[in-house]
């Protein structure tokens, strides 16, 4: 009878100690919109791996946006890629239904350089005036993500950048040396009062 109630026991007690690991109510799951995504937000955007050779460029960005109650959301970011710093902006629009909390945007940035192309015939440098670019979209879910007692509004999603060192074809026309998939993570900082 002692070794039948040891092994209910120690069932029981197993039981008890799975269900701890799974910790509780899931809070993250329901996929319900957020009330309120007004705020400003802060994140990063990393370049994917590339699946076919297990590699990625290294490309990073930071952001943060202030997504606004009505109308359109104003934001910046750097553009780190290949030894380059891309500053640029962020506009898009957030928006939440019933079913889904959203931000999407149109990244912009440049920097300015020059480039030298030779000398002239009495031995001046000839220069040209050069803009590199990093232009894309940014497409992010917002959703609540709950700690314990304390919550916050997290932004989780995808953005993909084109980017020109600053050549141009015959035409004029911008060559893109890149294109680049990045994950997006990001979070509320601060809400609207």
């Amino acid at each position: 009878m002692k070794a039948l109630l040891g092994i209910l026991l120690s069932i029981i007690l197993l039981q008890a100690q799975v269900f701890a690991l799974s910790g509780g109510p899931d809070y993250n799951r329901g996929g319900g919109s957020v009330a309120n995504i007004v705020g400003t937000y802060g994140g990063v955007m990393v370049e994917q791996t590339d699946p076919g050779n297990n590699t990625n460029g290294g490309s990073v960005a930071v952001y943060s946006v202030n997504i606004a109650q009505t109308g359109t959301s104003i934001g910046s970011l750097l553009v780190f890629d290949s030894g380059r710093v891309y500053p640029g902006t962020m506009t898009g629009i957030g928006a939440s239904d019933t079913k889904s909390s959203t931000f999407k945007a149109i990244i912009e940035a440049s920097f300015n350089y020059t480039l030298f192309v030779g000398t002239d015939s009495e031995g001046k440098p000839v220069t040209i005036d050069v803009s590199a670019t990093t232009n894309g979209t940014l497409n992010t879910k917002i959703e609540t993500v709950r700690v314990g007692a304390f919550s916050n509004l997290t932004m989780t999603g995808t953005a993909t950048l084109n980017v020109s060192n600053g050549s141009v074809d015959g035409d004029g026309t911008q060559i893109i040396q890149r294109v680049i998939d990045y994950v997006v993570s990001g979070y509320r900082q601060t809400a609207a009062t």
